[in-house]
C-alpha cells in the first residue's frame, strides 16, 4: 500500500530581525503572500541564522499521541514548520486530483505546537513589552479567540490607542486609522507609522499556568489589591485579595488550581477565555483575557503555543475544504492549489544606538558624515532616531537614496533601558589597522597587507559593508566573504571567480576576529563588532 503524505498547513514565522535588507527594506514591504514566499526563497542563505535556530517546534504531550493516531507529521522549514498528513489520492469526475485523510480529522481537533526558546537572544531583538504584569505566553490560533482575525495572520487584532495606557518603547497601537509604533522620543507625537498589519502584539499574550505571579510596577504604589477571575459569561469563579501595611505590593502569587469549573486549553475543543480583573488602591484597575494551560504543558521556556484546527469560523483559515478533501489539490489542467500558509509576523525591537569609546581618555565627536544621524552627548554619540535590531547590518539614510555605513550593534548585545528609552551600546576604539596598498589597486590585485592589531581587523574602501558570517560585503567587484582569523601584518590573498572576491587568511595569528558585523566608514573605528577605517586617519575624538 502506498504511503503518501501531503501538506496540511504551513506556519511561517516572519521575523523582521532575520528578514531586513541593508537599505532597510523588509519582508513586510511585500503585500501579497506569494511575494513574501518569493522573498524567503530569494534571500535564503544556509550559512545565515534563521528563526529555527532560536526556536524549536514541538507538539505538547497530549498532541504527540494525537499526531501519531491521526498520521500527522511536523517538519521544520526555513522560516517555521509544516504539518503533513497521510492521505489517499483520488480523482474527481472533473479530473481534479484530491487528497483524503486516511484517518478522518474532526473539525474541532486541537493540534497544539509549543514554540520553545533555544536561547535567550530572541527576547533581546523581538518587539515586546519588558515590564509585564503577568507572565503570559503568546497563543496563536486559526480560530477566533478574541474576535475575528485577518487571513493569513494568526495574531489577534492590535488594540486601539488608549491615552491612559503606559506604552513601552516599540509597542504597537491602532492610532489615526493605522498601525503605529511608540518611539518614546520625547516629542509631542512619539509615534511612527508601520507598514502592514497583523503583527504579534500584547493581545496575543494569553496563556498562563493555573499558578502564576502578578507583578506591580514600583510606580504603582499599591498597598491593597483584589484579583477577580470570571468566566466568559461574567460569573465570578474566584477572588484573591492581597494587602501590605508596611510597603507597596510588588509580587502577588495567584493560585487558581483545583477549581473544577476551570478548563485548560487541553480540556475543551474551543478555548475557554477567562477575564482577570485587578483593582487596587490609588484607583488602580486593569483587565486581562487569559487562557489556562494544563499542568503537563511546560511554559517555562516556551515563547508561544500555536493551536491549529481543521475547520474554524473563517473559511480562509480552514485546512479541510467543504468537500471533505485537503485544500491542496491539482486541477485537470495541472494547476496546483497549495496547502494554506498562515503567518506569525514579528517586529524587531526598537532601540537607540549609542557609540561609546572603549578608552575613557577619549570622547567621540560627530563629523560632517555622521552629524545627520548622530547627536553628541558628552562624548557618547546617540542615533537621532531609534533603529530596528537586525541580523545583518543596515545603512543610515535621510532621503532613502543616499546611504552611509555606521557600525551596527551585535544582535547579542544586551538591551539597556534609560528612562523610557531602550538602547544598545557599540564600543569603539582607535584603529591602527591600515591598507598597505592603495584601496582600488588592493581590490584588483592578488594580495594586500593588513598592519596592526585589534579585536576585529579588516580594511576596505569607504562605502563597503561586510559580515564575518554571511554575504553582506558588496562593491563594484562583487561580494567579499571574511575569514575567522587574521594576524598582525598578515597578507591576504584573493581569488576572483564568478564575480566574487574571497580573501583567504592563510596564517593563523594571535588576534581572533570576533563574529559580528563590519561596516566601513571614515567615522567609525573598530569595535568588538566592527572595523571600519579606509585610511590611516583616526576617528574624531576629543
Amino acid at each position: 500500500m502506498n504511503i503518501i503524505y501531503k501538506p496540511l498547513v504551513e506556519i511561517l514565522l516572519l521575523h523582521e530581525f532575520y528578514l531586513t535588507e541593508s537599505e532597510g527594506n523588509t519582508i513586510f514591504d511585500k503585500t501579497l503572500q506569494a511575494d513574501k514566499i518569493d522573498y524567503l526563497i530569494n534571500n535564503y542563505n544556509e550559512s545565515d541564522i534563521h528563526i529555527t535556530d532560536d526556536l524549536s517546534f514541538n507538539p505538547t504531550d497530549l498532541s504527540k499521541s494525537l499526531l501519531r493516531n491521526q498520521h500527522l507529521h511536523i517538519s521544520p522549514t526555513y522560516s517555521g514548520f509544516r504539518v503533513s498528513i497521510d492521505v489517499f489520492e483520488q480523482k474527481l469526475q472533473d479530473g481534479t486530483t484530491v487528497y483524503q485523510p486516511k484517518i478522518n480529522l474532526p473539525d474541532d481537533l486541537n493540534i497544539n505546537i509549543l514554540l520553545t526558546k533555544n536561547d535567550n537572544y530572541l527576547d533581546r531583538f523581538s518587539n515586546s513589552r519588558l515590564q509585564r504584569n503577568i507572565p503570559a505566553v503568546y497563543y496563536f490560533s486559526n480560530e477566533d479567540v478574541q474576535g475575528a482575525k485577518t487571513v493569513p495572520s494568526l495574531s489577534n487584532a492590535i488594540a486601539a490607542y488608549d491615552a491612559s495606557y503606559a506604552y513601552e518603547m516599540g509597542e504597537l497601537a491602532f492610532k489615526d486609522n493605522q498601525v503605529k509604533q511608540f518611539t518614546s522620543d520625547g516629542s509631542a507625537n512619539p509615534w511612527i507609522a508601520v507598514t502592514d498589519n497583523g503583527y504579534v502584539n500584547e493581545n496575543d499574550r494569553m496563556l498562563v499556568p493555573f499558578q502564576f505571579n502578578f507583578s506591580f510596577d514600583v510606580s504603582d504604589n499599591i498597598n491593597q489589591a483584589d484579583f477577580t477571575l470570571k468566566d466568559n459569561t461574567g460569573a465570578t469563579i474566584k477572588t484573591i485579595s492581597a494587602s501590605s501595611s508596611t510597603a507597596a505590593l510588588q509580587v502577588v502569587a495567584l493560585d487558581f488550581s483545583g477549581l473544577p469549573q476551570l478548563l485548560s486549553i487541553a480540556d475543551v475543543s474551543s478555548p475557554a477565555v477567562y477575564t482577570l480583573t485587578v483593582s487596587g488602591s490609588n484607583g488602580y484597575s486593569k483587565q486581562f483575557n487569559i487562557l489556562f494551560a494544563d499542568a503537563a504543558t511546560n511554559l517555562l521556556q516556551s515563547w508561544a503555543l500555536v493551536n491549529i484546527k481543521p475547520r474554524v469560523q473563517t473559511a480562509g483559515f480552514n485546512l479541510i475544504a467543504d468537500d471533505g478533501y485537503l485544500v491542496t489539490r491539482v486541477s485537470a489542467a495541472g494547476v496546483r492549489t497549495e496547502a494554506p500558509v498562515f503567518e506569525i509576523r514579528i517586529k524587531s525591537r526598537l532601540a537607540y544606538w549609542c557609540y561609546r569609546s572603549n578608552n575613557s581618555s577619549y570622547n567621540l565627536k560627530t563629523s560632517t558624515t555622521t552629524q545627520d544621524f548622530l547627536t553628541n552627548s558628552n562624548g557618547v554619540l546617540k542615533t537621532n532616531k531609534p533603529r530596528t535590531t537586525t541580523y545583518g547590518p543596515t545603512l543610515f539614510t535621510t532621503d532613502g537614496s543616499t546611504f552611509q555605513n555606521l557600525p551596527n550593534p551585535n544582535y547579542e548585545a544586551l538591551l539597556m533601558k534609560d528612562g523610557g528609552q531602550f538602547y544598545k551600546d557599540v564600543l569603539v576604539g582607535q584603529s591602527n589597522v591600515s591598507m598597505r596598498t592603495a584601496p582600488f589597486s588592493a581590490l584588483s590585485s592578488d594580495t594586500f597587507q593588513l598592519n596592526g592589531h585589534t579585536f576585529v581587523a579588516f580594511q576596505c574602501i569607504k562605502g563597503l559593508c561586510a559580515s564575518f558570517n554571511s554575504t553582506i560585503f558588496t562593491n563594484d567587484c562583487g561580494t567579499i566573504f571574511a575569514s575567522s582569523n587574521a594576524s598582525f601584518s598578515q597578507a591576504v590573498n584573493f581569488e576572483l571567480a564568478n564575480g566574487f572576491i574571497t580573501p583567504r587568511f592563510n596564517i593563523n595569528g594571535p588576534y581572533f576576529l570576533r563574529t559580528g558585523n563590519m561596516c566601513v566608514n571614515l567615522f567609525s573605528p573598530p569595535s568588538l563588532n566592527c572595523s571600519v577605517s579606509s585610511t590611516e586617519s583616526r576617528p574624531l575624538t576629543d
